[in-house]
Parts: structure tokens; sequence; C-alpha cells
């Protein structure tokens, strides 16, 4: 049986979540775009948290995807939501456990919604936000990405 945990990543971990996001190809990437996946960006990234959230998926001792809350550290009351999992992961129920999780900690740490942009054409993506009850509230005119909004019940 495999085991599954959610750990929270840190500037070591910048390599390996380089790799994973290179790992499927600029097809399957398409539609996750939030920072270069270069080695270099990844530990600059994880090396300035202070409040953001970056969390890593193993399954045994691999690295299977990841998720974050991001805008924290930025003054924001409402971070932005944000997952990747792996190609061969893809479809299990994996990003569904993030937002349960990601609600569980809002609830913890008195976060009250959680936003989420997600590409028109990202039909799955779409389909598990509002499975999870996230609502539509508009486009984000910068890039024409749908914003959603995931109330922490």
């Amino acid at each position: 049986m495999t085991s599954l945990s959610i750990l929270p990543l840190n500037t070591g971990d910048a390599p390996t979540v380089s790799k994973l996001l290179k790992s499927d190809g600029d097809a399957y990437n398409r539609f996750f775009q939030p920072f270069p996946f270069d080695v270099d960006t990844l530990k600059k990234i994880l090396s300035d948290i202070k409040k953001d959230k970056f969390w890593g998926i193993y399954s045994a001792d691999t690295l299977i995807g990841f998720f974050m809350l991001r805008g924290l550290d930025a003054g924001f009351d409402i971070p932005s939501y944000g997952v990747y999992v792996a190609k061969e992961y893809s479809g299990k129920g994996v990003s569904s456990l993030t937002l349960q999780f990601v609600e569980v900690w809002g609830k913890l740490n008195n976060i009250q919604k959680v936003m989420i942009k997600v590409h028109p054409e990202n039909h799955t993506a779409k389909r598990i936000y509002e499975k999870s009850g996230a609502v539509a509230a508009g486009m984000d005119p910068k890039n024409a990405n749908l914003v959603y909004f995931l109330s922490i019940r």
C-alpha cells in the first residue's frame, strides 16, 4: 500500500520541485505558469516565504505535486491558491485533496476566502473547483483567466 503525505516545502526542495514541473512537458503545463520552473527561481521563492505556504504532496518518498497559498506575504487578506499534480497522478483526486487541506488550514488560520485563477480552457480544473464550492467571480484583465473564490466554511 502506498503512503501519501503533505509536507511544507523549503529551499532544499527546489531541485525536486523544478524537476517535477519540467517532467511532464509544455503541453501538460500550458495552464500552469505562475513562475519560471528553474531551480534558482524556486530557491528564491521558497527562501523568501514568511506567511505564504508551499506544500509538497508525496506518494511514498516521491514528490507527485505541490500546492501553494500566495499573497499573504504581500499583505493580501485573500491568498491565491495554485496546484500542480504530476501527469501520472492526474485524475486520482489529488487536487481535490489539496483543496480540502486548504479549507482545514484556512479554518485553523482564520482565512475566510481563497482566490483561484484558472485558464478558461482548463475544463478539468474548473470542474474540480466548482465541485469544491468555488464560485466564479469574473475575469483577470491581465491574462483573461477566470477568477474563482472558495469560501472557507
